[in-house]
C-alpha cells in the first residue's frame, strides 16, 4: 500500500466473473471525477474511457489473453469537466481451467504530463517555434512525399519558397 501510494498509481482486481472492480484508492480524485461518480463495474470503467481509445484497450486485453504476455496499454480517462487524462495499464489476467479469463489485476499509472511533453517535443522538431508552419526538415519531407505521390499517379504540381532576409 505505501508502494502504490508513493508512486501515484492505482492498484485494481476486476472479478470478471461478477463484472466487480475494486480499487486501491480514490480512483474518483485520480481520474478528476466527482466523488458521487461510481466506477465499480467494466460499463462504468469503460464510459469513461474515450471512444477512440476502447477498442485499443480491448484489442491489448484480447491479445493478452491469447497470448499469455502482460497486459499493456495507454489511452484516455474523460474527466467530469471534459478533460483527458492519460494512463498508462498494466495488467495480467487469470484463466479459468477452459481458458477463459476470471479475474484482471493490474495498475494505472497517470501518464498525462509524459504525453503533454512527448507532443511538445514532436512540436518542436517538425515546427518552426515563430510561424507554426513546417520546419525545414519536415518541409522537405513533405515535398519528398508529394514529388513521390505526383510521379506515381503522373500528377502535376508546383512549389514556391520565398526567402525573406532582413
Amino acid at each position: 500500500r505505501n508502494a502504490l501510494a508513493g508512486s501515484g498509481d492505482l492498484a485494481y482486481d476486476w472479478d470478471l466473473t461478477t463484472d466487480m472492480i475494486s480499487w486501491s484508492g480514490r480512483v474518483t480524485d485520480v481520474f478528476g471525477l466527482s466523488s458521487a461518480t461510481q466506477i465499480n463495474t467494466g460499463p462504468q470503467f469503460h464510459r469513461l474511457i474515450h471512444p477512440e481509445d476502447l477498442l485499443v484497450r480491448r484489442r491489448a486485453f484480447s491479445e493478452h489473453v491469447a497470448s499469455g504476455v502482460p497486459f499493456d496499454c495507454e489511452y484516455r480517462i474523460r474527466g467530469d469537466g471534459g478533460e483527458m487524462v492519460w494512463v498508462h495499464e498494466r495488467g495480467a489476467a487469470a484463466l479459468s481451467t477452459v481458458g477463459e479469463p476470471e479475474r484482471l489485476a493490474g495498475t494505472l499509472r497517470m501518464i498525462t504530463e509524459r504525453k503533454a511533453n512527448e507532443a511538445r517535443l514532436e512540436y518542436q522538431a517538425n515546427y518552426d517555434e515563430l510561424t507554426g508552419h513546417f520546419n525545414e526538415a519536415r518541409l522537405r519531407e513533405a515535398l519528398e512525399q508529394a514529388m513521390a505521390y505526383a510521379r506515381r499517379y503522373t500528377v502535376r504540381g508546383a512549389n514556391l519558397q520565398i526567402a525573406i532576409d532582413t
